[in-house]
């Protein structure tokens, strides 16, 4: 993921936290027995939904953002070791024989499929995201709770895709020994 694409992230998870916490305050609830103010708290609704849904799947959103980070992380570790493990075979002028190299095509194979699919995702995010923040200024909630399922399922495929990646790279280093 690109530093912008962290960034326009990390931007609009803020200002969905800042804008939910600021217009979705709790409503004291007056207690008839009483005629004063209760301690009863009730959530706060924005519209026809409830707070608390969009504040979830904007919760959501950061900790797929997360994992796919970490993720990321992993297959480059696990790619710096198949470096090393290659170095180490070609230092050692060691030959593989047909069936791993075999087995080592279809894993770059898969490799490239899932890549090419994680490439078909980009932007996808960025213009749900610009477009869920026009709905937030219109006020448009429905709507802008059906930018946060679409940017989810997005998140979803890519991190599908890059589990994928990284079980065919530790795929990879079983096969290099």
């Amino acid at each position: 993921m690109r530093r912008g694409h962290t960034r326009l992230t990390v931007a609009v998870l803020l200002t969905l936290a800042v804008l939910a916490t600021a217009s979705g305050a709790l409503v004291f609830a007056q207690d008839p027995e009483q005629g004063q103010d209760s301690a009863k708290a009730r959530p706060a609704t924005i519209g026809s939904l409830p707070l608390g849904e969009l504040r979830q799947k904007a919760g959501q959103v950061w900790d797929n953002h997360v994992r796919f980070l970490e993720l990321r992380l992993e297959c480059a570790r696990t790619m710096e070791r198949i470096r090393e493990r290659t170095r180490e075979l070609r230092e050692g002028r060691t030959a593989l024989d047909d069936s791993t190299r075999q087995a080592l095509k279809e894993a770059c194979q898969a490799i490239k499929t899932s890549a090419q699919t994680l490439r078909g995702t980009i932007g996808q995010i960025r213009s749900e995201a610009q477009a869920m923040r026009g709905e937030w200024r219109n006020r448009d909630w429905e709507r802008v709770r059906e930018h946060l399922g679409r940017i989810l399922d997005v998140q979803e495929t890519r991190l599908a895709e890059l589990e994928k990646i990284k079980a065919e790279l530790e795929h990879i280093l079983e096969l290099l020994g």
